[in-house]
């Protein structure tokens, strides 16, 4: 993950876009940063939420916003400092004071090597109304950031991924020259540090990184949505905001429910994880985002 960017939403909406990714594991239990999908979530991500909800408790005389509304604008704030998209996020969220639990980490976090099927079986169990087209847009994230061996070395061994090009190919064995290798490569091969559309361009090219990137464009019907955000960068940026808004209102806790937590990482002291009531999809918001995008 690129250093600048917080929890990117799929890590962080596991039973809701609540924050729960944000607590610290207690005794009973591991915190989801523990488990296996989020290692390579960053500390100084976490600490930079936290130092963010203290300067507004500082600004607003108490605790106002929530975890959950500084990780979706943070989010936000840090694609557009690395030259993507500014989009509307809808406020309002409240935190909740559970972990999701491993099994839901592990079931909600496909794996690198998660074929198009298996990725969308994962959104849709998150919310029927994402899509083939939120999954192509949410996966453009993986234009900053980067991936370990571990995550696609079984492309390389022992036999070479056929859907991978052979210059590509040969890039990544001199980075992982053999299984195990500990080492580290950019997800996106042409523009590592700029969140833009050559991400699908890769894909085209047949330079995605791991299963899940490549299969995007291997897959029949997601190759005509990466052709088009290839083609187009305007386009992709528009349906990445509108596809973040969407999985930012999944499960989402309003009002009386939950808590704003005066700790991101800790939930308040006496709070109980008892009889919470998840809020649906907020569609009228997407549409209201959708709209937006289509007159600008």
């Amino acid at each position: 993950m690129h250093p600048c960017v917080p929890p990117y939403p799929r890590h962080a909406c596991m039973q809701g876009c609540d924050a729960s990714v944000l607590l610290d594991g207690s005794a009973t239990g591991p915190g989801e940063q523990q488990a296996p999908p989020n290692l390579t979530l960053r500390p100084s991500s976490f600490k930079a939420i936290n130092d963010i909800r203290d300067r507004l408790e500082r600004e607003c005389g108490g605790a106002v916003v929530s975890c959950s509304d500084i990780l979706a604008l943070a989010a936000r704030d840090s694609v557009v400092a690395t030259g993507g998209p500014e989009y509307r996020v809808p406020l309002g969220r409240r935190d909740s004071p559970r972990l999701a639990t491993p099994q839901d980490v592990l079931s909600g976090l496909p794996a690198p090597t998660s074929a198009v099927p298996s990725l969308l079986d994962v959104f849709h169990n998150h919310s029927p109304d994402l899509d083939a087209t939120d999954l192509v847009a949410l996966s453009g994230a993986h234009t900053v950031g980067l991936g370990h061996c571990a995550s696609f070395e079984g492309r390389l061994f022992p036999r070479p991924d056929p859907t991978m090009s052979p210059d590509f190919l040969g890039r990544l064995r001199r980075t992982c020259p053999a299984k195990g290798t500990d080492a580290r490569t950019v997800l996106d091969v042409r523009t590592p540090d700029v969140f833009d559309n050559k991400y699908y361009v890769n894909l085209v090219n047949r330079e995605g990184l791991l299963v899940s990137d490549q299969d995007l464009f291997t897959n029949d019907a997601t190759r005509p949505i990466v052709e088009r955000f290839a083609r187009s960068q305007r386009y992709f940026f528009h349906q990445f905001g509108v596809s973040m808004v969407k999985m930012g209102q999944i499960r989402v806790l309003t009002g009386g429910q939950g808590q704003v937590r005066r700790n991101c990482s800790a939930r308040n002291p006496g709070t109980t994880d008892d009889g919470l009531e998840w809020s649906s999809l907020v569609q009228t918001v997407v549409d209201a985002a959708a709209e937006s995008y289509s007159t600008s």
